[in-house]
């Protein structure tokens, strides 16, 4: 038997947390949201090599949220590389979306530039910090092998100026990517996701829409007819939903009366992995004008 002073114990472990916490090289295996409610349901955050499809109806915020995640990674890990793809939105308007994230100032006047001296302050010093960030967008690929190839440019790059690779990918979005074939073939393109998560060992998240019409409950279930990992996500038709994601999120805005107006909507995350035997749920508030999502 091998006895140990709780002394050298808790130090060890310290030392661990340390790493983690200054964002050391290879001192964490978890990368933070920066959304502490989605953070707590996901363990902690991001885990590295993991595939996340993010799931959402037209308009309920999920570029918002590409933006939010890179933003709050950008300001609070600096040296974290970011890789943003996207196929939607052109690099400018990305641009300004995280400026009015960053800075707090509404998208609509960063936009215009329509600002006082007080919020072109607030921009001025947002821009300082997407500056000095390790991020890095990409706009126009719309091909998977493409994506696979500018990543691996990319991390190639970080590594050969001496500042680390790639941490995080953010995709916006899995229904504007073809494959090899020229066709949205979803389930390749999401191997293949998967395989760049594994490869750069880092979290891929992928942005994607969901049926506008049916009700959450009728588009996925858990299989429960096995345990642990064995266990699959299952869609109305008993159909395996996306074997090589590992997480998937679906994100839900609360639907008001068109006339009424409003500047923040309550938001719900419903996350689900195969082993659990029910999704997590993480409540929070969106704030589209600043591009925001906060905790309740």
């Amino acid at each position: 038997m091998k006895s140990i002073k709780i002394e050298e114990l808790t130090k060890d472990a310290m030392r661990v947390i340390d790493e983690g916490h200054k964002n050391l090289p290879g001192g964490d295996s978890v990368i933070p949201t920066g959304i502490v409610d989605l953070d707590l349901v996901l363990d902690g955050g991001l885990q590295r090599g993991n595939l996340y499809l993010l799931r959402g109806r037209p308009g309920c915020g999920k570029t918002s949220l590409a933006c939010d995640i890179a933003c709050r990674i950008a300001a609070e890990y600096p040296k974290k590389g970011v890789a943003f793809f996207t196929m939607e939105t052109d690099t400018d308007m990305t641009t300004q979306m995280m400026l009015s994230h960053c800075s707090g100032v509404p998208y609509r006047k960063v936009r215009s530039a329509l600002l006082t001296d007080s919020e072109y302050a607030e921009v001025e010093q947002a821009a300082k910090t997407l500056v000095q960030a390790k991020m890095t967008v990409l706009w126009g690929e719309d091909t998977i092998d493409g994506i696979y190839e500018e990543a691996c440019d990319v991390d190639d790059d970080l590594c050969f100026e001496g500042t680390g690779a790639i941490d995080v990918v953010i995709v916006d979005y899995l229904e504007l990517i073809k494959a090899d074939n020229g066709k949205n073939d979803k389930a390749k393109i999401l191997k293949e996701l998967k395989s760049l998560a594994q490869g750069l060992n880092a979290p891929v998240i992928v942005m994607s829409t969901m049926d506008y019409s049916a009700p959450l409950s009728s588009q996925v279930r858990i299989d429960r007819s096995t345990r642990g990992y064995a266990r699959k996500l299952l869609d109305s038709d008993n159909n395996v939903i996306e074997p090589d994601v590992d997480v998937l999120i679906y994100l839900i805005k609360e639907e008001l009366d068109p006339a009424v107006r409003s500047s923040v909507f309550n938001t719900t995350f419903y996350v689900y992995q195969p082993s659990w035997n029910d999704p997590a749920v993480a409540r929070v508030e969106f704030r589209p004008e600043i591009v925001r999502f906060d905790n309740r």
